[in-house]
């Protein structure tokens, strides 16, 4: 391909790309509603400055249990867009007597993981909180993800309170170890664990090299998993093969009729069950979900599984009790963050750090306002736009090879000058 042909290749993939991020902007996404089920729709679930992003719940009508299944649905969309499931699909597993939660979680992100883990690990924790009201089993919560949604269940699904995830930030000479669920969250007396998790495209990243510890941190007590894979001879990928050799149940459909599994139709891709009979993609998934979810026995609580090999997690680094802050856009801000340790501390900032894209060059790319300096715990910028910033501020101290690590939850809104 020529130079010129190429370029065209590529800013045509980028207007596309635009193009399908304006088509599922979740501020106009419309919720469907059934009528066989109570169709609690836009509940709020996250803190009030978080106002867009809410979680629709659907309860089945008919069902005859007092206390019914759930399964959590992630929608991807590259964590800047909202691409669900079909409703259909959202209609099959209502007929089938499941709950539906649809959860949002942080979008527009500069750094999504794990900012978007610790929000899907809210939403399990608010469903049981709210269990009774939304006739939910907490004892039956399992999740099906979709492309990003199908990447945030997969850091979930094996997470405890132990597990540390290393970004490896650009202009930044040391890796830095962030938990991978909040280390001291709302509702912490409800479980984020599900019984059971379902991720598209061979759920590579459960063998993700950045997870302290990795391929540790896949144990036996590890939730079931579903995938799919296109392989003639049946070879497991990687994430799942981890998973099986640590003991933990995964079935896998390998789709026969398709060459792409990255988003693979529930009805038009066909796979074949145990004993060899075609059936759609989505019977498959309904059939593991009534093994692991519906027909599941109440477990026994599991404690925290030992910390990695390189960080564990520390919750008692950062003092600075304020979680939200007012920025006005055009105005310089500042705050500072503090911490009590007797090891020196770097910080840094991941989450939703930018507000608006370089359109003049690459619209798919963000460009941050906020910094945070690695020595001080100064958070600062000049917001180049009103908005709500979600961020996940974190603190590092190095002890020799290990690393405690910390991270709290930070929100600045930015307003518009009056």
């Amino acid at each position: 391909m020529s130079p010129p042909s190429r370029f065209l290749s590529i800013a045509a993939s980028v207007l596309a790309s635009v193009a399908l991020a304006g088509q599922h902007d979740p501020l106009a996404y419309k919720p469907p509603t059934f009528p066989n089920a109570e169709n609690h729709l836009k509940v709020q679930f996250l803190p009030p400055e978080r106002d867009w992003e809410r979680v629709d719940i659907y309860v089945p009508k008919e069902a005859k249990e007092e206390r019914l299944p759930c399964v959590v649905i992630f929608y991807g969309g590259g964590w800047d867009g909202k691409v669900m499931q079909g409703k259909d699909e959202l209609q099959a597993l209502l007929d089938r007597g499941y709950v539906v939660a649809v959860p949002d979680y942080c979008l527009g992100a500069v750094t999504p993981v794990p900012l978007a883990i610790w929000d899907g690990a809210h939403a399990i924790r608010w469903l049981r909180a709210n269990a009774a009201k939304y006739r939910i089993d907490p004892e039956r919560i399992g999740a099906w993800g979709l492309s990003a949604g199908g990447w945030l269940v997969q850091y979930l699904a094996p997470s405890d309170s132990s597990t540390v995830f290393a970004l490896r930030p650009k202009r930044s000479k040391d890796t830095i170890h962030v938990p991978m669920l909040d280390p001291r969250p709302a509702l912490a007396e409800h479980s984020a664990r599900l019984q059971a998790f379902v991720s598209d495209w061979g759920a590579g990243r459960l063998a993700e090299k950045n997870i302290s510890g990795c391929p540790a941190w896949l144990t036996s007590d590890d939730p079931p998993l579903h995938t799919c894979h296109v392989d003639p001879a049946g070879k497991l990928p990687p994430g799942p093969e981890l998973l099986r050799q640590a003991g933990v149940p995964v079935a896998i459909a390998f789709l026969t009729n398709v060459k792409n599994t990255h988003v693979p139709s529930p009805v038009r891709s066909l796979t074949t069950d145990a004993a060899g009979k075609e059936i759609t993609y989505r019977e498959h998934i309904h059939r593991f979900l009534d093994e692991y979810v519906k027909r599941r026995k109440p477990a026994a609580a599991l404690g925290p599984r030992p910390s990695g090999v390189t960080g564990s997690v520390s919750p008692s680094i950062i003092t600075t009790a304020e979680r939200v802050f007012r920025a006005a856009k055009g105005k310089p801000f500042s705050a500072r963050f503090e911490a009590k340790s007797a090891l020196p501390v770097q910080w840094f900032v991941t989450g939703k750090t930018a507000l608006v894209s370089d359109r003049a060059h690459n619209p798919l790319k963000k460009l941050p306002w906020l910094e945070m300096d690695a020595a001080t715990g100064v958070l600062s910028g000049t917001p180049d736009a009103a908005g709500v910033c979600p961020l996940l501020v974190v603190a590092n101290a190095r002890d020799g090879e290990r690393v405690l690590c910390d991270a709290v939850r930070a929100t600045v809104v930015v307003e518009e000058q009056r």
